[in-house]
């Protein structure tokens, strides 16, 4: 990644990467589960925690679904090695 510069919308993550020059509009949900990624949370208390936030159920399946597109968009760095 280059410096990204990230724009909060009401509904949406707005994520500008200025060395790649791509951008990216994350939905709220992905944008919550992409904020959770620390390399220490699973999935599954990430859909925990994102239910408790939202008051509504939010399954590991979502958070699971979210995580793949982010990795295919490669907004997810590796912490191994």
């Amino acid at each position: 990644f280059g410096e990204l510069v990230m724009q909060e919308l009401e509904d949406e993550l707005l994520i500008c990467d200025t060395k790649t020059f791509r951008a990216f509009c994350l939905n709220k949900t992905a944008a919550d589960v992409w904020k959770l990624c620390d390399g220490r949370t699973s999935a599954k208390r990430m859909a925990e925690l994102l239910s408790k936030k939202t008051g509504s159920p939010v399954g590991e399946d979502v958070v699971l679904l979210a995580l793949d597109q982010l990795a295919k968009e490669n907004l997810l760095v590796s912490i191994c090695g």
